[in-house]
C-alpha cells in the first residue's frame, strides 16, 4: 500500500470521524447552552431544569440540528473556495431525481419498513431493557407539541443525519481505497456507515433496525446517485410512527401479526417494483468506468471528483 494511498484513507477516516464527532459536541453545547437558559433566564433552578429541557427538546434538538447542518455546509463550501472541488457532486446533492415512482417510491418504502418493524418487534422476545430504552428514546419527544415534533423527527433529522451519514461518511469511505476492488470498499463501506449510524441512535433495539434502515438508505443513494432519495425514505420513515402512535394510538396488540404480514408484504413488493424499474442513469455505479478498480486519473471509480480522488 503506497503513501498516497495511506493518505487518502486517513483523511477519509478523519473527516468522518470529525463529522460525527463535531455532531455530538455541538448537540452537547446546545444542550448546555439551553440549560443555562433555562436557570437564567427562566428561572429553573437544578432539580426543575431536566424537566424543562424534555419539554424544549424538540426545539434543541432543532437548533443543534439546523446549526450543525449550517456550519458543516460552511465548511464545505469554504474546501470549495479553498480546493476548487464540487461538494455539492461530492454529497450527491446536485443529481436532480429522475421522474416516475423513485421518489414517491421512496417515500413508501421507508414508510412499509418502519410499520413493518413497529409491529414486528413485540412479536420478537427481545431484553426487557432493549424494550424499555427503546420505549424511552422513542418517547422523547412526546411533550413537545405535534407540529415541533414533526419538524425535529419528520424533516430535520432525515435532513441532517442523511447529511451526515450517507452524504459526508459514506462518501468519504466510498471513495477512499481502502480496498483494490471497488464493490468491496462499497460493501464494506455500507456496513461501516450502517453500524455507526445504529450505534449513534443510543440503545441496542434502535442499534439494530437503524442498522438495516441504514442498509436501504445507502442502497438508494447507490442506485439513485441522488441523496434526496435517502431523505425521502428516512423522512418516510419517521412520520408514520409520529402519526399513528401519539395522534391516533393506532397500535392493537392483536393485529401485529397480521400488520406486519401486511406491511412486510407491501415492503418487499415496493423494493422489487423499484428495483425491476432499472438503475438510474445518474447512480453512483453506473458512472463508473471500471468497477472493478481504483480509477488512476483525477476521480474516484464513481466518477465524481472529491477530496479522496487521485488528483488530489
Amino acid at each position: 500500500m503506497t503513501r498516497k494511498r495511506i493518505g487518502r484513507i486517513g483523511l477519509a477516516v478523519s473527516v468522518s470521524v470529525g463529522a460525527l464527532l463535531g455532531y455530538v459536541l455541538f448537540q452537547t453545547l446546545v444542550m448546555i447552552c439551553f440549560m443555562v437558559f433555562a436557570g437564567i433566564w427562566l428561572g429553573a433552578d437544578p432539580t426543575q431544569m431536566m424537566s424543562v429541557y424534555e419539554r424544549h427538546m424538540a426545539e434543541v434538538y432543532l437548533i443543534s440540528a439546523w446549526g450543525y447542518a449550517a456550519l458543516l455546509v460552511a465548511g464545505l463550501l469554504l474546501y470549495k473556495v479553498v480546493r476548487g472541488n464540487s461538494f455539492a457532486d461530492f454529497l450527491g446533492m446536485k443529481r436532480r431525481p429522475n421522474p416516475g415512482i423513485w421518489m414517491p417510491g421512496a417515500f413508501v418504502l421507508g414508510a412499509t419498513f418502519s410499520m413493518f418493524l413497529s409491529n414486528l418487534i413485540p412479536l420478537i422476545p427481545f431484553p426487557e431493557k432493549w424494550i424499555a430504552d427503546n420505549a424511552e428514546s422513542v418517547g422523547a419527544f412526546s411533550e413537545s407539541a405535534l407540529l415541533l415534533m414533526l419538524l425535529a423527527q419528520s424533516l430535520a433529522a432525515p435532513l441532517v443525519e442523511e447529511l451526515i451519514f450517507r452524504g459526508v461518511v459514506y462518501n468519504s469511505l466510498r471513495k477512499a481505497p481502502i480496498f483494490a476492488n471497488r464493490p468491496l470498499c462499497i460493501v464494506v463501506s455500507a456496513v461501516l456507515v450502517s453500524a455507526v449510524f445504529g450505534w449513534f441512535h443510543g440503545n441496542a433495539l434502535q442499534a439494530l433496525y437503524c442498522f438495516l434502515l441504514s442498509l436501504i438508505l445507502v442502497w438508494l443513494m447507490e442506485t439513485t446517485g441522488s441523496i434526496w432519495y435517502p431523505v425521502m425514505a428516512h423522512i418516510g420513515f419517521n412520520t408514520p410512527w409520529i402519526l399513528l402512535i401519539f395522534v391516533f394510538n393506532w397500535y392493537n396488540e392483536k393485529a401485529y401479526l397480521l400488520n406486519t404480514v401486511v406491511f412486510g408484504t407491501l415492503f418487499v413488493g415496493v423494493g422489487i417494483l423499484m428495483y425491476f424499474t432499472g438503475r438510474s442513469k445518474g447512480s453512483l455505479a453506473s458512472q463508473s468506468g471500471d468497477s472493478d478498480a481504483i480509477d488512476g486519473g483525477g476521480h474516484d471509480a464513481a466518477g465524481v471528483s472529491g477530496p479522496f480522488s487521485n488528483g488530489e
